[in-house]
């Protein structure tokens, strides 16, 4: 029994520890533990695990761990950053590849140095080996360190970020495109990481989710309640809107879902139609209905949806879409407001349109990761946006494009702050900075 529970344990934890658990920290207890109780199964008695442990295909994955555990790592880290996070089954192709380096590396350096003989002879020979082979890869590490730029060093709470800019007649000026800065937060390699809290409390339903997921911030007493809605691009605003609930008052409920804006409508996700994202937004829509929040803040990418009629992507069946949400939400007294979605990343080549790529290759000219405004918001959820503002009166713009770009260009680094992080989400650090004008312009649309 305390094999198969150790067993048992370690898959579980191998299933389910994913990167909101601290680590190095408590959590690593579990495969620690589990392992030990396995080890203590098998000591003096066979049992069922210890059986399934001694075929013969896990010894030999047992005798090439240690080779396997050192290159799963640079194949891991190297699809990541040419393709982005890998899903559990690429993962598991990805382990697969490693084992061939591993095997080569065990047959070919491992264990010819482990059982050389020459070596055995002389503990002279042994350690001088052991030392120049640590100086090479001191030297090694030394050389790579050298050769990758580094982001210059900053404190979080000094970058002034969307702060640095000058608001006059409501519009915010000041935005420059430099080639260098004398420091940035987030660090480049950090970009990635800075995100909202919200991501780390399961905030976002996930595609294959048709149920609404609901997390609380702001003021839990507040008498006003605002709920913010759409995709990863209004949840990644959910840090700044925490801070303005909390100095406001009022208590903040988010309802986002990867990939789906809040609209009534069929769109295609990764080549096939996303009949769960349709299906969860008639089910919000129906909660937040029965809520009846003084105000729904919609923001989203993507611009374009199916036309029932023809079966083509346009943008006017995406407006037809948002439409048909916000008219029900309206006629049920719910303020609706739309936050323009960020200019997206184009045209960007250093890094393949990944800002946070580009800045860690250009720290000398980070103006080659800028681009233009105009082309930014076409590529952006913006337009569709606009489009279903316009037919709905009663439903307000939130426009916050000049705190991202100037009359031409969107610089990668603003006030100090590195702007994006992936694809063409902004960084937490950077939406927190904009907290005072969110402040004054969304307050300025409730009062009406």
């Amino acid at each position: 029994m305390l094999g198969w529970a150790g067993l048992a344990t370690l898959v579980v934890a191998a299933v389910l520890f994913d990167e909101t658990y601290a680590w190095p920290g408590a959590w690593a207890l579990v495969p620690t533990l589990a392992t030990a109780a396995i080890i203590v199964a098998g000591a003096g008695r066979t049992s069922g695990v210890q059986r399934l442990l001694s075929a013969r295909p896990m010894v030999w994955i047992g005798g090439l761990s240690y080779s396997l555990y050192l290159w799963h790592w640079p194949v891991l880290i190297g699809y990541e950053n040419l393709y982005g996070t890998p899903s559990p089954l690429e993962g598991a192709l990805l382990m697969l590849v490693s084992v061939v380096p591993a095997w080569l590396s065990l047959k070919l350096v491992e264990n010819p140095v482990r059982f050389s003989k020459a070596l055995a002879k002389s503990n002279r020979t042994t350690l001088s080996v052991g030392a120049n082979l640590t100086a090479v890869g001191v030297l090694a590490g030394l050389v790579l360190m050298l050769a990758v730029p580094q982001g210059p060093p900053a404190n979080a709470a000094d970058a002034e970020g969307a702060r640095s800019l000058t608001v006059t007649n409501g519009r915010a000026t000041g935005i420059e495109n430099v080639d260098s800065v004398d420091s940035m937060v987030p660090g480049a390699v950090d970009a990635v990481d800075d995100v909202p809290a919200a991501y780390g409390q399961d905030c976002q339903a996930s595609q294959e989710a048709t149920t609404p997921t609901f997390c609380e911030f702001g003021d839990p007493d507040g008498e006003r309640t605002m709920v913010l809605a759409g995709d990863s691009k209004a949840l990644q605003w959910s840090g700044a809107f925490d801070e303005l609930a909390k100095e406001q008052g009022w208590r903040l409920v988010t309802a986002t879902k990867s990939s789906c804006g809040l609209y009534d409508v069929l769109r295609n996700e990764g080549g096939q139609d996303y009949q769960e994202c349709l299906e969860h937004n008639r089910a919000l829509t129906d909660d937040l209905i029965e809520m009846k929040p003084d105000v729904v803040v919609v923001s989203q990418r993507h611009d374009t949806a199916i036309d029932p009629q023809t079966g083509e992507t346009t943008e006017d069946a995406m407006t037809d879409g948002l439409v048909r949400v916000w008219d029900r939400l309206g006629q049920a007294g719910i303020h609706v407001v739309a936050l323009l979605d960020n200019p997206s990343p184009t045209g960007v080549e250093v890094g393949d349109n990944e800002v946070y790529k580009c800045v860690a290759e250009r720290l000398d000219k980070l103006s080659d990761c800028a681009f233009g405004r105009a082309d930014g918001i076409a590529a952006s959820g913006t337009p569709a946006l606009l489009a279903a503002a316009e037919r709905l009166p009663q439903v307000d713009v939130l426009d916050l494009t000049d705190l991202f770009c100037d009359d031409q260009v969107c610089p990668p680094v603003i006030g100090g702050v590195l702007v994006y992080r992936q694809g063409s989400h902004i960084t937490n650090t950077y939406a927190l900075s904009a907290v005072p004008v969110l402040t004054d312009r969304l307050t300025a649309l409730l009062s009406r």
